[in-house]
């Protein structure tokens, strides 16, 4: 997943051609006329409202605006392939670290971040 990240409610896409190209390729699915052919195809589709979606047998490209779900700009939702609310990625990572407790609490302060190291810490809880 290649994310831009936006801090206002109104951010349109505008994800650099060179630097879609460089993200692309740096994943590896893809040879490098596909990565070049998916970010010209993201970057001419941007602001168009059709959820753009570059797919190959190998690959599916596409654009996440994540944002809290209170805040989300309708009239954004067409201008990337998701919109993902900030709560729901809370719900996932709290559902993967009590799914996968014993693992998160062995690696758990291998994490920099103290957010993840207390979501790693709740999962281990009783209820």
């Amino acid at each position: 997943m290649i994310v831009e990240v936006k801090t206002s409610v109104t951010a349109r896409p505008t994800l650099r051609r060179q630097r879609l190209r460089r993200s692309i390729q740096r994943i590896g699915l893809v040879d490098q006329a596909t990565a070049h052919e998916a970010a010209d195809f993201l970057h001419a589709s941007q602001g168009d409202g059709l959820h753009p979606v570059f797919a190959t047998p190998q690959a599916v490209v596409g654009t996440v605006l994540v944002c809290p779900q209170k805040r989300i700009n309708q009239a954004l939702l067409a201008d990337y392939t998701h919109v993902i609310g900030l709560e729901d990625c809370l719900k996932f990572i709290r559902r993967r670290m009590k799914k996968y407790a014993t693992e998160k609490e062995a690696s758990r302060l291998m994490f920099p971040d103290e957010l993840i190291q207390f979501l790693a810490w709740e999962a281990g809880l009783p209820e």
